[in-house]
C-alpha cells in the first residue's frame, strides 16, 4: 500500500502523508508532545483528537496543496472527526482502498518484506493478523460509509505484481484528476 501511494503521489505531484509513519515518528521522537501516549497505548487506541492533531500538523508543515493520505481514516470515529475539523482541507476526495488481496497472500508478501529488512516494526505474523482484524472490523465500516457517498473506488490489489496494482490505482486517479 505504501509503495503504491508513494508512486501515485510522485506521479501526480501530491504530498504523500503516511499517517502510520507520522505516528511512528512521533512515538520515536524524544520529548515529543504525544510520543509518551503512543508508547503507552502502542499507537492503536490513541484518542482521535491526538491522531487528528498530528495529521493537521503534518499537513501544515507541507507547502503542498494536494495530499494523499495513506492509512487514514481507519475507523468511523476518525472519519467523522476529520470531516468536522478538516472539511475545508478536503473539498474533493477520492478514496481508493487497494486491499482486496486474500489474507494469506498479503501475509506472505509482508513476511517477505520483513525478511528483507525493508518492513515495518509490526510486519510480523501476529501483528499482521491484528492489522487484518482491525481492517475487517473498523476500516470496512469506513468503506461501507463512503460507498454511500460515492467517494470511494474499490481497487483489486490481489495481483502479485505491484506494477499491475499501480496501473489499476493510477486508472482511478486519472479518472478523477486527469492525466499527469
Amino acid at each position: 500500500k505504501g509503495t503504491i501511494c508513494r508512486r501515485i503521489a510522485q506521479k501526480y505531484g501530491f504530498e504523500h502523508v503516511s499517517v502510520g509513519e507520522v505516528f511512528r515518528r512521533e512515538t520515536a521522537t524524544e520529548g515529543s508532545t504525544y510520543g509518551p501516549v503512543f508508547r503507552l497505548l502502542g499507537g492503536k487506541h490513541a484518542p482521535p483528537g491526538i491522531k487528528l492533531e498530528l495529521l493537521k500538523s503534518a499537513i501544515a508543515k507541507s507547502k503542498a496543496d494536494t495530499f494523499l493520505l495513506d492509512g487514514f481514516p481507519r475507523n468511523l470515529e476518525l472519519l467523522k472527526a476529520r470531516d468536522a475539523d478538516m472539511a475545508d482541507k478536503f473539498p474533493r476526495q477520492v478514496c481508493a482502498f487497494p486491499w482486496t488481496a486474500q489474507t494469506r497472500s498479503a501475509e506472505l508478501r509482508i513476511a517477505r518484506r520483513a525478511e528483507q529488512g525493508s518492513g515495518r516494526p509490526d510486519d510480523y505474523s501476529v501483528s499482521f493478523l491484528e492489522r487484518q482484524r482491525l481492517f475487517e472490523t473498523a476500516t470496512m465500516k469506513v468503506i461501507d460509509h463512503l460507498y454511500g457517498t460515492k467517494d470511494i473506488v474499490r481497487v483489486d490489489a490481489s495481483a502479485s505484481n505491484p506494477d499491475a496494482v499501480f496501473q489499476d490505482v493510477d486508472r482511478v486517479f486519472r479518472a478523477y484528476f486527469g492525466p499527469s
